[in-house]
């Protein structure tokens, strides 16, 4: 019997160890793989029987069948929340930028300084899920709009989207995966939200130059924000599109100070 209890003991501990949270803050469960938790959990099953007839028995075939069920769902909500959970950061301070209309016409919001900041001062990286492209092009058919703040990474291949399940951009990103069930829930509930402050960086208009560069890195995904220059308490933040962006329907006046009152 003592022997039996010291490999449940083990076992308990293996389990214990695979559902741990991450150390990074985020609020989801890895695994080393799928089915680290079933094993364990079968092994336990086999080699701890309690001698105390009115324990539960684990030869009860629904027991066993509910232990596997919850395994699974474990498993798979611990799968979804570290994949599909929003990254990006915001390195900025609340006191050192906000977020008010654009002086662009027909720009929407803009992305301000409210302190003077210096060449080189990194400023976040971009928000979003992670998403190989395909897995996108459904939602980019219902929700045409979110395409406007969807990053494309240069090789086409992957895409970081920071908009919430209808295509619409929030103050922040919960993350969720449109095309997987149950993903969008799963990370509102679980996942460490994102700022998405920098998507409301806009391009310049006519005349003026961009103040933001950005760094992409294909390997660790993630597209870095620089400033390209000094820039002063009350600017507003500029930077490039890209060759491939749609500016149809993007002014490229500057709205006078009255009218970005009203």
């Amino acid at each position: 019997k003592q022997k039996k209890n010291a490999k449940a003991i083990h076992y308990y501990k293996i389990i214990t160890m695979v559902t741990e949270s991450d150390s990074s803050g985020a609020h989801f469960v890895m695994f080393s793989s799928m089915d680290t938790t079933g094993r364990a959990i079968a092994a336990a099953i086999s080699d701890f029987q309690p001698d105390n007839a009115d324990a539960l028995s684990f030869s009860n075939p629904a027991t066993l069948w509910g232990l596997r069920m919850t395994s699974a769902v474990v498993s798979y909500i611990s799968l979804v929340a570290f994949l599909d959970r929003p990254r990006g950061t915001l390195l900025l301070n609340e006191n050192q930028y906000e977020i008010k209309p654009s002086q662009v016409e027909n720009a929407g919001l803009g992305f301000y300084v409210t302190e003077s900041l210096p060449q080189g001062t990194i400023l976040g990286t971009y928000p979003g899920v992670l998403l190989p492209l395909d897995q996108n092009l459904r939602k980019l058919q219902q929700y045409p709009q979110c395409e406007a703040y969807i990053w494309r990474f240069s090789d086409s291949k992957f895409i970081c989207d920071p908009t919430d399940a209808r295509g619409k951009i929030q103050s922040l990103c919960t993350g969720g995966n449109p095309s997987v069930p149950f993903s969008v829930e799963i990370c509102s509930l679980l996942a460490k939200p994102v700022s998405t402050a920098l998507t409301r960086i806009n391009e310049p208009p006519t005349g003026r130059d961009v103040n933001v560069v950005t760094q992409e890195n294909l390997d660790e995904r993630t597209t870095t924000f620089v400033l390209e220059r000094n820039v002063y308490a009350g600017e507003e933040l500029f930077m490039d599109y890209g060759l491939t962006y749609d500016r149809s329907g993007y002014g490229g006046s500057i709205i006078s100070n009255d009218e970005n009152k009203l």
